[in-house]
């Protein structure tokens, strides 16, 4: 091949690289994204464990349950579980009670009626107070009970 053949054929691959590239047609839509965020409330418990009673005074424990809510969830937390007292050897019942706040004076309610609170999308802990009154007469021997404590949102 000749020198000239040669640097024509080179002059003619460097000229096709250089034009510029012929596109197709475009045509473009928009497209709606949409979603729906519902609430969702999680709950979870600790056991409530009291000390030895002997009935000659209130016996006072305390628990924290966590609940997650989504943020802005409103919500509140009851027990409907009634009543509220504790079974033993023989039957024996030990009665007690669930509070919100540490003077045992608010007790918590047995329907959605308790204090609205506000979800933050991460745990909120919530202390519950037990207590369980005095003069109570019951057999010795272990005793136990099983509560339902529900979010209501």
């Amino acid at each position: 091949m000749a020198k000239s053949t040669f640097r024509l054929l080179a002059c003619a691959a460097s000229l096709a690289l250089a034009a510029p590239a012929v596109h197709a047609t475009q045509v473009s839509a928009t497209m709606a994204v949409n979603a729906t965020v519902v609430g969702a409330c999680v709950i979870s418990t600790s056991p409530l464990n009291f000390p030895a009673y002997n009935g000659s005074s209130d016996i006072d424990a305390v628990t924290t349950i966590a609940v997650t809510c989504s943020n802005g969830q409103t919500y509140s937390v009851f027990s409907p579980t009634t009543p509220r007292r504790m079974t033993g050897p023989g039957g024996a019942v030990l009665n007690y009670s669930l509070f919100t706040n540490a003077s045992r004076t608010t007790e918590l309610p047995f329907d959605a009626t308790g204090t609205q609170r506000t979800g933050t999308g991460f745990a909120q802990n919530i202390d519950l107070f037990g207590r369980i009154p005095a003069s109570q007469s019951v057999t010795p021997g272990s005793f136990s009970h099983t509560v339902t404590v529900v979010v209501d949102f």
